[in-house]
């Protein structure tokens, strides 16, 4: 395989070290950095790899492998890759988007934004939006639901959720739910008075010049969608679950998205980061947590993303894991130090991607590190 790596995309290098990714005192962090990536790939055991990282005003995008088997085809920083359930990432910047435009408050029952008056079960109260963007519905993971003879998955889940009468009361449990997000993806529609994919285009991805992500890829797209298989993977809409998991996009998409969410960039500081940013349910405060640890341990939960606490080795960040259609994807970020880092391979492996994610998260605290001190050396005592 061939192994090589690019840099697509190279602002200035900081000449500091970088002791703890293992490296001599005398290499450069952009080598540690690129050296942190290429064991990242060879651990991964994926055909194809594409690495974005945001470092202040500074994004690199590599890539690793080939886009397909055979291909010898360098993946760049538009080559197209399913995110996964890092979908659940856009629905809910989305939903605050939507919030500060008044045309949704994150507290409406769902009920409100019901298809065709379908009515939404409640126990000891409605479920929320806010509820479905923290895994804290009470709704299961997937819906129970028959493939054969029905119209849409859309309708099915509706029809599914009316039948309800014996759901656990919000906000007392946290259990990932990709139904829960599929569910709120539609709301948001409703709410924006469009389709979901719209909504997300005209909110988030066209100001952006995110071109690439999408739940419905062009055929130029899909031309360039990796493959990690000897068999084709499909490359279709997959609109009925763009809200869980659906979305495709690239790394130069990924990067334009963080540097969003961490104010860098040239876009300024959002005041609405820090409500899709801010951490709704600390751990101890919930009777159960399912599902919610790929990343790390899960000390809090926010509107999709995971909060691994700081500790004596790392920063605080926030993490999200993704896995579809022969993709693996993690994104973590370190809001108060501008660093975020997306990565994708096309291989379907748990253990691999908890593996990977462990690797981010030290690349992510090892720059996080650098950053303050070099903070630090511009505000002298």
């Amino acid at each position: 395989m061939d192994r090589r790596v690019l840099r697509h995309i190279a602002f200035a290098a900081c000449a500091v070290f970088a002791p703890s990714l293992g490296l001599a005192a005398e290499h450069p962090l952009e080598d540690a950095t690129r050296a942190a990536e290429q064991h990242m790939f060879a651990d991964s055991g994926a055909r194809g790899m594409v690495i974005a990282i945001v470092d202040g005003n500074s994004v690199s995008i590599d890539g690793y492998g080939e886009t397909r088997p055979g291909s010898k085809t360098l993946p760049d920083a538009h080559a197209l890759v399913r995110i996964g359930s890092l979908s659940k990432l856009l629905a809910a910047d989305l939903m605050v988007k939507l919030a500060g435009e008044g045309d949704l408050r994150l507290t409406d029952p769902l009920q409100r934004y019901a298809p065709n008056d379908d009515r939404v079960p409640s126990s000891s109260r409605p479920i929320t939006l806010i509820d479905l963007a923290t895994h804290t519905s009470g709704l299961p993971r997937q819906a129970n639901i028959p493939s054969k003879g029905r119209t849409s998955y859309t309708q099915a889940r509706w029809e599914w959720l009316q039948e309800q009468n014996k759901l656990p009361a919000p906000g007392h449990i946290a259990l990932y739910s990709n139904l829960g997000f599929d569910l709120l993806a539609d709301a948001l529609g409703n709410a924006a008075h469009m389709p979901y994919d719209q909504a997300l285009q005209h909110y988030i991805t066209q100001s952006l010049g995110m071109h690439d992500t999408t739940d419905a890829p062009s055929a130029d797209q899909c031309a360039r969608l990796m493959d990690g298989s000897n068999a084709h993977v499909s490359c279709a809409s997959q609109s009925d679950n763009a809200g869980s998991g659906g979305m495709y996009s690239s790394a130069a998409d990924m990067a334009a998205w963080m540097q969003q969410q961490l104010g860098v960039g040239g876009s300024g500081t959002d005041p609405q980061m820090a409500i899709s940013q801010a951490i709704y349910f600390q751990r101890q405060s919930l009777i159960d947590v399912q599902g919610m640890d790929n990343g790390g341990h899960a000390d809090g939960i926010g509107m999709g993303w995971v909060l691994l606490s700081a500790n004596g080795q790392s920063p605080a960040i926030l993490e999200k894991t993704g896995g579809f259609g022969g993709f693996m994807s993690y994104m973590a970020l370190v809001p108060g130090r501008h660093v975020g880092v997306f990565i994708a391979v096309t291989r379907m492996d748990l253990p691999m991607l908890q593996t990977l994610a462990k690797q981010v998260n030290a690349l992510a605290s090892t720059l996080a590190k650098v950053d303050a001190r070099h903070s630090a050396s511009d505000h002298p005592m």
